[in-house]
């Protein structure tokens, strides 16, 4: 089985309005946390939009400019984290990276565990009791969007 996310995540409200305005799926998980879909056509038509491209860094993957951009405008002030998984038949990869207003909070970092808690923490995630905070916001069954 897999799980492949490539994912924005907030704790900022957003308004539903803007979100569309940008043609993005969003999904609402515990503890006030929101996943904005990414996909690496949305990134290129945010950096068309914005006039707006080039990474930032090579990890997470679809961590670039126009996706700072993007949250800069629905989410002044918050911090976000830029989220990737790539597993199958439990092997693989996750990278994350945290930032607000332009600074990096957590470098981004790609390892087979521990990225995503990292950034999850660093939004605010409380993991529950004997969870860690990847399976406490239901990350561990959300394999992709589809």
């Amino acid at each position: 089985m897999s799980h492949c996310i490539h994912a924005i995540a907030t704790r900022a409200q957003l308004d539903p309005s803007a979100v569309e305005s940008f043609g993005l799926e969003t999904r609402s998980l515990p503890q006030s946390v929101t996943l904005i879909a990414l996909d690496a056509e949305q990134v290129d038509a945010l950096a068309d939009r914005f006039d707006h491209h080039g990474p930032i860094a090579a990890d997470p993957q679809l961590n670039f400019a126009s996706v700072h951009r993007l949250m800069a405008a629905l989410t002044p002030g918050e911090p976000f984290a830029i989220l990737e998984t790539d597993y199958f038949g439990g092997t693989g990869t996750q990278a994350a990276a945290v930032y607000l207003d332009g600074k990096e909070l957590l470098a981004p970092r790609r390892a087979a565990l521990g990225p995503i808690n990292e950034a999850l923490l660093q939004l605010g995630v409380q993991p529950s009791a004997g969870q860690d905070a990847f399976d406490t916001i239901g990350l561990g069954g959300l394999r992709r969007w589809e």
